[in-house]
């Protein structure tokens, strides 16, 4: 196994992917954006998948899957190491070039929930990065692991009962969380005491009052407690230009918000975030034209935090499954085609009234987010052996999970013709929640069940 190494969710070895240079462009959007709600940007039901992309993107990965020999693989989830550092090396020069330009600290706080693998918090530990968590056990893995409370930010809507004591800062996710923290000890609160916005954005997440109300809740803190705001909103679905309207937005907020601000509460940190997925060469001036906005209007400011998860782990990762058999088109996809033009489906090898569908030993719930970004599909045929991986392009077939589950379907729209059992299909871009999320159906094992009697 001199190529591949299985470790917890096993750890892939591969070279850093290539990275691209493309520059922001279009004029900035000021903040009254949100007066106009905006409108959310949805993931579509299907992403196309560009073959030549999927290779550039993910060339790294496949190489080392090439190099492995046959009797190294096994299914299961995998995680490139130095994909991963690589991507970490350029989130840490990201972050000393927008602070170069600001006039304060910006620190890229690890995403726990996105993947947990001890390998990224131990890297993220040994860059000095910050940790985000959502749930006390979150937290107790963050300290475990060796971070300190000056290290971890906490977020999300129920946090759990761990002691906030000490910690850098904590974000109220709604307004009646933050009424009940003014009501703790000062002794028992985090350094920073922050609030979640969410004005006119179609979302459960966040404080959606204004700013006049909301600082009239901060103000209930001591005089002298540092304030933070949070804007998290997910690139990955909006796009970064939209991503940046609402980010500034956001911060203009913040400015009205420190104004209604009494006593000597400042509001000292921003936090913007994470669900980035695109490349990290792409983040830089979207990330370094808001922190700027932030240092022209929010005169107290003296640090920034950026939620990297997905951008560091999700194209570093790869679902390995095995066809344990093929069978002909189902009734599904049948009765598809006499519901539609005659032909609604791309041409393939195989005739369109019974594409070749293959079965593998993966579930669905092995790509939880199957359909919020494309997983590309890799092919590695045995008959006869080969170490060459093959995108599959589009067709009319389907992959097919082991289970009994009526929509266990992995993937669908692929030529599958000359695909046999035995062979290996690798979905790629599933290093972020497909691998935090996955669970084990169908296995004969389940997670969590506590017995009343």
């Amino acid at each position: 196994m001199a190529n591949l190494q299985i470790v917890d969710r096993s750890i892939l070895h591969a070279s850093a992917p290539p990275s691209s240079n493309k520059q922001l462009s279009g004029n900035p959007v000021r903040a009254d954006v949100l007066s106009k709600g905006l409108p959310v940007a949805q993931a579509p039901a299907e992403v196309p998948v560009d073959p030549s992309d999927t290779l550039e993107r993910s060339s790294a990965l496949v190489e080392a899957l090439s190099a492995a020999p046959l009797d190294a693989l096994k299914s299961g989830h995998y995680l490139s190491k130095s994909v991963v550092e690589a991507n970490m090396a350029s989130l840490d020069v990201l972050a000393r070039d927008i602070s170069a330009v600001c006039s304060y600290s910006v620190r890229p706080a690890l995403s726990i929930k996105t993947n947990p693998d001890s390998h990224l918090l131990g890297l993220a530990l040994q860059r000095g990065w910050l940790v985000e968590a959502i749930s006390q056990g979150e937290v107790e893995l963050a300290h475990g692991m060796g971070f300190l409370p000056s290290q971890v930010v906490i977020n999300g809507p129920h946090k759990g009962n761990a002691s906030v004591e000490g910690t850098y800062a904590v974000f109220a996710d709604s307004l009646m969380e933050l009424k009940r923290m003014s009501g703790q000890a000062p002794s028992s609160l985090p350094t920073v005491v922050g609030v979640r916005l969410a004005p006119n954005l179609f979302t459960r997440f966040g404080v959606a009052d204004s700013p006049q109300v909301i600082a009239e809740t901060l103000n209930r803190f001591p005089s002298n407690q540092q304030i933070g705001i949070h804007c998290h909103y997910a690139s990955s679905s909006t796009g970064m230009e939209h991503w940046r309207a609402l980010a500034m937005a956001f911060v203009d907020m913040g400015a009205l918000i420190q104004r209604a601000l009494t006593g000597n509460r400042k509001l000292v940190l921003l936090d913007v975030g994470g669900g980035f997925a695109a490349d990290i060469s792409l983040l830089s001036p979207y990330l370094s034209h808001v922190f700027s906005h932030a240092t022209a209007l929010l005169p107290h400011l003296q640090a920034g935090v950026f939620e990297p998860g997905k951008v560091v782990s999700e194209r570093a990762g790869l679902l390995l499954t095995q066809v344990v058999a093929t069978r002909e088109a189902t009734m599904r996809q049948r009765l598809r085609r006499t519901q539609q033009p005659p032909n609604s489906l791309p041409s393939s090898p195989t005739t369109n009234e019974n594409p070749l569908n293959v079965i593998v030993d993966g579930f669905c719930g092995q790509l939880m987010d199957r359909s919020l970004h494309p997983h590309p599909v890799l092919w590695r045929s045995l008959h006869p052996p080969t170490a060459v991986w093959v995108v599959l392009p589009q067709g009319a077939g389907e992959v097919l999970g082991r289970s009994c589950m009526e929509n266990d379907t992995l993937a669908g729209k692929l030529e599958l013709s000359g695909v046999e059992a035995g062979d290996w299909l690798a979905f790629l871009n599933t290093g972020a929640y497909d691998t935090s999320m996955n669970f084990p159906f169908g296995m004969g094992s389940c997670l969590g069940v506590f017995h009343l009697d």
